[in-house]
C-alpha cells in the first residue's frame, strides 16, 4: 500500500499539462491564472491585446511564431511582467512583445525575478523611466536570442539593469533602440549582467551612450559582442561613469581598451534591411574568445567581387568602365586599371563612383559625372525627352512608340511616373507638343517643383514629397554629404539617399529636422509641416481612435495601407496587399532614411519615415510605414536623423 501511495504521489508531481490559447483560453492572461507550475502555454498566432502578468508561475508561455504571434500592451503598462520571484522555468518565447508604454520597463519588467526569455522580438515599446524594451531590477533573468528593436526609454532603450542584476545576455540583436543614456543597453546602479555574443548596433542616445552606459558602480562583463555604428553626443558606442566594466573580445567601432578588442568593420551582408549576419571574411570570424565568432550570427553571405559594385560609367570623356567593366568588355585586370589612371579599385573607387567624386573636392551629377557645383553638371533632360534634344517633337514619340512595342522601360519617358510605359504616355506626350508645358495644378515650391495635392477630410496635403534645395524666402539649404559633417549638424540640411541625385526625382529629398524648425520654412507658400497632432487629426480621420493615435509603435488597423501608394515602389508584404492600400491618395512612399554613422541610410523600399514638427525630449516626433505591417508608426526620432517632408495646407 505504501508503495503505490508512493508512486501515486511521484506521478502527481510530474504531471504538467498544455494550455491552449485560444482554443481552450480565451486569453493568455487566463491560461496563466489557470496553469500549475510546470504547465505549458501554447498560443495560436494572432495579435492579442493584453497586459500579462506570470504571478509567480513557473510555466513556459510559448508563441506559435514570433513574427505572427503578438502580445500588443495597448500603450497600457508593461506587455509583460515577472515580479513575483519567478525562476528560470518561467520562461517566454516565441513572440512579439510590442506596445508597452510604462513608467518602467514598456515591453517586459522584471523585478526580484529570473525569468527565462528567449527568441522574442521586442519592438516598439516606451517607458518613462528605465528599459524601453526590457527592465530589470533585483533580478537574473536569462535573455537569449532577441530582436529587441525601436523601443525608447530615458535610460537604456532595448534593456536596463539596475539595483543588482545579474542577468545573462547573449544572442540578442539590439539595433535601432533610442534612450537620452544607453541607447542599446544601460548598466546601472550595481548592476553586473553578463553579456556575450550580442550584436549592438544603430542605437541612439541624446547625451551618454549610444551603444551600452555603464553608471555609477555597474560592472558588466562583456565579450565577444559587435558595437557598431551607434551614435550619442558623448560617446557614441561605449559611455562610461563611476564603474568597471569589462570589455575584451569585442568588436567597438572606435576602439575599446580590453584583451582581445578589435576595431573593424563587421560586413554585415545587409545591415541597411536588417540582415546582420556578416560576410563569409568578416574579421568578426574566429576572433572571439578560445576562436570563437563574435556577434549574435554566424556567415549569411559570400563576400562581392571585389570590383562589383563598380558598374556605373563615367561619361564626361574618360574611361568608360570600372573595374568590373574592365574585365568584362575590356579584357583588362584591375591592376591596369589602377596603374594606367590610378583608381583603387580595392574599395570600388572608380570613375562614376560618389567616393571618387568626393575624394577632388567634387560633387556627383545625375549623370554619375563630377563637377565643382550643380550649375557645371549637364543639364538633365526633360520627362519625354527621349533623344535628350532638349526639345519635345514627334521623334520622341516614335522613340516612345518603339520602346512599347519592344516592351522596353525607360524613366525619361514615363512621363505620368506610374512605373508603367503605356499609351497614357503617349497621350500625355501628344499634348504636351501640342499645347507646350503645362501649368502646375497642385502647387509649386520655390524651387519650381509642382506638386499634386489630396484633400482628406479637412486637411489638404501634398501628395508628393518634398524635393526644395532652398528655404521660402530663396536661401540655399545646406546640401551634406559627408557623413560626420551629418552628424554634427545643428543647422538645418538636405541629401539625397545615398547621396545619390536621381533618387530624389521619385522619393523626395531627405532632411533633417532642423529644417523644419529654421523660421524661414522649407514648404511651399501656404503649406507647412504638420505638428504631431495633425497627423494624428488625419489618423482618426481613417478610423484610428483617440487612445490608438496617443500611442507608439503600430497603431490602429489598415491606417499604414491607407496612407501608402505606388506598390511598385515597395517590398513585398501586408501594406500593400491590404485591401486598403493606397486608399486616399495621400501616397506615401518607402524612401528609407538617413541615421548617420557608418549605417547611415537604411531602409528604402522597406519603410517611408516622414517628421512632424512636433518636439519630444531628444528628438521629434515621426510616422513611419513599413512593408510588412498595414498600421500606421509613430515613434520619436533623433532631430540629425535624415526623413521625408510631406506638407500640409495651412
Amino acid at each position: 500500500m505504501i508503495r503505490n501511495l508512493t508512486i501515486l504521489l511521484l506521478l502527481s508531481l510530474s504531471y504538467s499539462a498544455t494550455l491552449l490559447v485560444p482554443d481552450e483560453y480565451p486569453t493568455i492572461q487566463s491560461a496563466i491564472d489557470a496553469s500549475y507550475d510546470g504547465d505549458s502555454v501554447l498560443v495560436s498566432a494572432g495579435t492579442y491585446y493584453e497586459n500579462i502578468n506570470f504571478n509567480g508561475k513557473n510555466i513556459a508561455l510559448i508563441g506559435e511564431d514570433r513574427e505572427t504571434t503578438i502580445i500588443d500592451g495597448g500603450y497600457n503598462g508593461s506587455v509583460v511582467t515577472f515580479d513575483s520571484i519567478e525562476g528560470t522555468a518561467s520562461a517566454l518565447s516565441n513572440f512579439t512583445i510590442t506596445g508597452g508604454n510604462a513608467y518602467d520597463g514598456g515591453g517586459i519588467y522584471c523585478s526580484s525575478s529570473a525569468p527565462t526569455i528567449k527568441d522574442n522580438i521586442i519592438t516598439g515599446n516606451v517607458s518613462d523611466t528605465y528599459g524601453g524594451g526590457i527592465s530589470c531590477n533585483y533580478s537574473s533573468p536569462i535573455i537569449m536570442n532577441n530582436t529587441i528593436t525601436s523601443n525608447s526609454a530615458i535610460y537604456g532603450g532595448g534593456i536596463s539593469f539596475d539595483r543588482y542584476t545579474s542577468s545573462v545576455i547573449k544572442g540578442n540583436n539590439i539595433h535601432g533602440n533610442s534612450a537620452e543614456e544607453g541607447g542599446g543597453i544601460g548598466c546601472f546602479t550595481f548592476s553586473s549582467p553578463t553579456i556575450t555574443n550580442n550584436t549592438i548596433i544603430g542605437n541612439s542616445a541624446s547625451t551618454n551612450g549610444g551603444g551600452i552606459y555603464c553608471y555609477y558602480v555597474s560592472a558588466p562583463n562583456v565579450t565577444n559582442t559587435i558595437i557598431w555604428d551607434n551614435t550619442a553626443s558623448t560617446d557614441p558606442n561605449i559611455s562610461v561613469y563611476f564603474s568597471d566594466p569589462y570589455f575584451n573580445y569585442c568588436d567597438v567601432m572606435g576602439s575599446w581598451e580590453g584583451e582581445g578588442n578589435i576595431d573593424a568593420d563587421p560586413l554585415f551582408c545587409d545591415a541597411e534591411n536588417g540582415d546582420f549576419t556578416v560576410q563569409s571574411d568578416s574579421p568578426v570570424l574566429g576572433a572571439g574568445q578560445d576562436g570563437t565568432d563574435m556577434g549574435a550570427y554566424g556567415v549569411g553571405c559570400e563576400p562581392d567581387d571585389v570590383c562589383s559594385a563598380c558598374n556605373i560609367y563615367y561619361t564626361d570623356g574618360y574611361p568608360g568602365f570600372c573595374c568590373d567593366m574592365a574585365w568584362d568588355e575590356g579584357g583588362l585586370t584591375c591592376l591596369y586599371v589602377e596603374a594606367e589612371w590610378g583608381l583603387d579599385c580595392g574599395g570600388c573607387n572608380c570613375f562614376g563612383d560618389l567616393a571618387f567624386c568626393e575624394e577632388q573636392g567634387l560633387m556627383m551629377c545625375s549623370d554619375y559625372s563630377c563637377a565643382e557645383s550643380s550649375s557645371q553638371c549637364p543639364p538633365e533632360c526633360d520627362l519625354g525627352d527621349i533623344n535628350c534634344d532638349g526639345d519635345l517633337n514627334v521623334l520622341d514619340v516614335v522613340l516612345m512608340v518603339n520602346m512599347i512595342l519592344e516592351d522596353e522601360y525607360d524613366e525619361i519617358a514615363d512621363i505620368n511616373e506610374d512605373g508603367v510605359l503605356n499609351v497614357l504616355d503617349v497621350v500625355i506626350l501628344v499634348n504636351l507638343i501640342l499645347d507646350g508645358e503645362p501649368v502646375c495644378e497642385g502647387v509649386e515650391d520655390i524651387d519650381g517643383n509642382c506638386y499634386e495635392t489630396i484633400q482628406i477630410g479637412d486637411q489638404l496635403w501634398m501628395a508628393e514629397n518634398l524635393k526644395t534645395t532652398h528655404y521660402q524666402n530663396g536661401d540655399d539649404i545646406p546640401h551634406v554629404i559627408d557623413t560626420n559633417d551629418w552628424d554634427n549638424l545643428s543647422i538645418g540640411a538636405y541629401c539625397e539617399y545615398e547621396n545619390n541625385p536621381i533618387n530624389s526625382e521619385i522619393y523626395g529629398r531627405l532632411y533633417n529636422w532642423y529644417t523644419i524648425d529654421d523660421s524661414r520654412g522649407v514648404c511651399p507658400e501656404g503649406f507647412h509641416v504638420p505638428s504631431d497632432g495633425e497627423i494624428k487629426q488625419l489618423e482618426m480621420f481613417l478610423g484610428m481612435s483617440q487612445q490608438e493615435a496617443n500611442g507608439v509603435s503600430f497603431r490602429g488597423t489598415d491606417q499604414g495601407s491607407q496612407l501608402a501608394g505606388r506598390s511598385d515602389l515597395w517590398n513585398d508584404g501586408d501594406l500593400e496587399n491590404n485591401p486598403a492600400f493606397d486608399l486616399t491618395g495621400f501616397v506615401a512612399i518607402p524612401g528609407g532614411a538617413r541615421i548617420g554613422g557608418n549605417t547611415n541610410f537604411i531602409d528604402m523600399g522597406r519603410w517611408g519615415d516622414y517628421w512632424s514638427s512636433t518636439v519630444q525630449d531628444w528628438g521629434a516626433w515621426v510616422r513611419n510605414f513599413a512593408y510588412y505591417n498595414s498600421a500606421s508608426h509613430r515613434q520619436i526620432c533623433d532631430k540629425h536623423y535624415g526623413m521625408a517632408i510631406r506638407c500640409l495646407g495651412d
